[in-house]
């Protein structure tokens, strides 16, 4: 398996060994064991996910040293109070592992915000619970790692070329191993942003884009490969390929100047 393959399969490897980790009836010595397993399984796919970020691109940390600081990050979070943010994550997902409608929701939105990461294949939003926690959590970590590293300066100006303030690095939201269910399934209010997000790009294709266009960026809205993609269309894979990277770049001119405030967080 590749690092870019993250399907069910592997996520209920993870999940399992998570339920292991957050098991007080287990002894240290197994409890530990799981935290290494579960280190050797997401460990690589958090450090891609961060090398892949462009907002470490934006603001000057390219090395091959930042996304392993990153990763550090985010151990920390989820090592700490007794792994309280895996706990967290075991309790409110243990119900409901199955994708739901607010899953795919996510999982579309999170598509939107990677746009511009350089393979959308491994920045893809997969609707498995612990993925998409996991990628919320590199998302703040990579914040807090920026702000560390920069000592509170901003990334350069991107977009339309507006000065960008300290608002735009943060989110102004609490650590995550201190805010109220932080990582979990997003309150009312984010569920909300992200509907008015993906209905706004929706109504954009549906009166702008030509058919196989507005059809084949839905296809990849909802994480379907390529070679399906092109299957549906009656196209070769790298037609539709195409086709979807001319819907991102249509997508990208349109909302310029609101991708950053639509994906701050």
């Amino acid at each position: 398996m590749s690092v870019h393959d993250w399907d069910g399969a592997f996520e209920r490897r993870c999940v399992e060994a998570v339920e292991r980790v957050c098991d007080g009836r287990l002894t240290q010595a197994e409890r530990e064991q799981a935290w290494h397993e579960l280190l050797v399984q997401a460990a690589p796919h958090v450090e891609e996910w961060a090398r892949r970020s462009s907002l470490l691109r934006r603001a000057g940390l390219t090395s091959e040293d930042e996304p392993r600081a990153v990763l550090v990050v985010v151990l920390e979070r989820l090592s700490s109070g007794g792994f309280e943010n895996l706990r967290r994550f075991r309790a409110h997902c243990r119900p409901r592992l199955e994708p739901s409608e607010d899953d795919a929701l996510a999982s579309q939105y999170l598509r939107l915000s990677r746009l511009d990461e350089a393979d959308d294949a491994a920045a893809a939003a997969v609707a498995t619970p612990l993925r998409a926690w996991l990628l919320n959590v590199v998302a703040y970590s990579i914040k807090d790692h920026v702000r560390r590293r920069l000592g509170g300066r901003t990334p350069p100006p991107v977009g339309d070329g507006s000065p960008r303030s300290k608002r735009d690095l943060g989110t102004g939201a609490e650590r995550l191993d201190s805010s109220h269910e932080r990582g979990e399934r997003p309150p009312i209010t984010d569920a909300l942003t992200m509907a008015r997000v993906v209905r706004e790009v929706s109504e954009f294709m549906g009166a702008t884009f030509p058919a196989p266009m507005r059809r084949a960026v839905e296809l990849w809205l909802d994480d379907t490969g390529f070679d399906a993609i092109g299957a549906e269309l009656g196209v070769a894979g790298a037609d539709a390929r195409a086709l979807v990277r001319a819907g991102q770049a249509r997508l990208r001119e349109r909302f310029r100047g609101d991708w950053d405030a639509w994906f701050a967080g």
